[in-house]
């Protein structure tokens, strides 16, 4: 049996090399000489959840369908999968669940990013770097938190940063501020 059978693989687009933005393409796959072409979508994810155990629960392209699958599920963990734009807070209102930013960035360029309710248990991690929640917006917290809220890492940055007015427990991580008090403690 030979087993030295060259395999080769380009795709439709500008270099040839596998795309990474959504949309539709084609793959030619050439075997010892023998080309197939195979059309197929790729479409981006804007996040996904995960279980405790790290099973994939789904996959999301709103970051409202991502935190509504998450409250879901206490112990999961919703991990950004791409850098968002949001342009209306997202509310936790519920849950037991971790915001990994995974090196991206969660923008609100009008208003505040994250809104944490008095039931929901939010731990923010960044198992990547960089990851950062922004509001652009002057005159609002970019995390608004009447729960409880764990920082672990990641930056968070805006004209306020964190409004809390539930528990806070941080322990690692950035905040940086504009114009008010990074953190306003009115809680715990």
């Amino acid at each position: 049996v030979d087993t030295s059978v060259a395999v080769d693989i380009t795709y439709s687009t500008a270099d040839g090399s596998a795309p990474k933005t959504a949309g539709t393409y084609t793959a030619n796959v050439t075997v010892g000489g023998a080309t197939a072409s195979v059309e197929f979508t790729l479409s981006n994810y804007a996040a996904k959840v995960t279980d405790e155990d790290g099973n994939l629960i789904g996959n999301y392209k709103t970051p409202a369908d991502a935190v509504t699958a998450a409250q879901e599920i206490e112990y999961s963990t919703l991990t950004l999968l791409d850098d968002i734009t949001v342009t209306k807070e997202q509310k936790i209102k519920s849950g037991k669940f971790t915001l990994d930013l995974n090196g991206k960035t969660l923008l609100n360029e009008i208003g505040g990013v994250l809104y944490i309710r008095s039931d929901a248990d939010l731990t923010i991690e960044d198992s990547s770097e960089g990851g950062t929640i922004e509001s652009q917006h002057d005159a609002c917290y970019s995390i608004y938190n009447e729960g409880k809220l764990t920082v672990e890492s990641g930056i968070v940055k805006g004209d306020g940063g964190i409004g809390n007015y539930g528990t806070l427990i941080f322990n690692g991580g950035t905040v940086e501020s504009v114009t008010y008090e990074a953190i306003s403690n009115g809680g715990t």
